[in-house]
């Protein structure tokens, strides 16, 4: 039996197809046998997480891989509960797409999939748009380039605002807002003027109320 450790850390998976197949980013072969074999897409195919001894959706693990929206949508057409589920850190697969520089096409599947994922907090108190300001840009995938990543992150950024734009004002456990994991993220200009026009008109609507 093969144990992979995922970037999560505290997940294992023992499951063939993922050891060999998702890891690798094998996506259509992940894909196909996913169609071809919906069990793929259950708890019952991940090994127990090591940290809380509960078993998490595949989704999970394809998350933290770049996956394409195609996989995605077949892991969702598989297990439609999937979606619903958060992990021992309390993170949806929202949380974890975004934290792991997931394409926006992934991460506007996964809004669709469940809008409110978006105003949902981990526990650290983080909404996905925490997660984006935090970790997005150095997560990306490596074939990625700089001028795609740049909008790439523009892109996920404005669907995260555009679903519930309130985040942008909101601080985790420890106080930190999107904005101020944006600027100690050395963020891209133009996506950090998102961020502050979206408070700024946040903040205006307050005042005029």
């Amino acid at each position: 039996m093969t144990f992979i450790r995922t970037r999560c850390r505290q997940h294992t998976i023992t499951n063939e197809m993922f050891s060999d197949l998702i890891v690798k980013r094998k996506w259509e072969k992940v894909t196909k046998k996913v169609k071809s074999d919906i069990t793929l897409g259950m708890p019952h195919r991940s090994q127990l997480c090591t940290r809380c001894r509960q078993l998490h959706s595949p989704l999970f693990f394809a998350c933290v891989y770049s996956p394409p929206v195609g996989t995605i949508k077949a892991l969702l057409r598989a297990n439609p509960w999937a979606i619903f589920e958060v992990d021992c850190e309390q993170r949806l697969p929202l949380h974890i797409a975004c934290e792991n520089g997931a394409s926006p096409k992934v991460i506007n599947e996964l809004i669709i999939a469940y809008p409110e994922a978006v105003s949902k907090k981990d526990g650290q108190g983080m909404f996905p748009l925490h997660k984006v300001c935090q970790s997005y840009y150095g997560n990306v995938d490596i074939l990625v380039s700089k001028e795609d990543t740049l909008k790439y992150l523009s892109k996920v950024i404005k669907v995260l605002l555009k679903t519930d734009p309130s985040t942008i004002l909101v601080r985790d456990s420890i106080g930190m807002s999107p904005i101020e994991y944006a600027l100690g993220a050395r963020m891209y200009t133009v996506c950090l003027n998102i961020l502050l026009k979206a408070e700024s008109a946040l903040q205006s609507k307050a005042l005029q109320r």
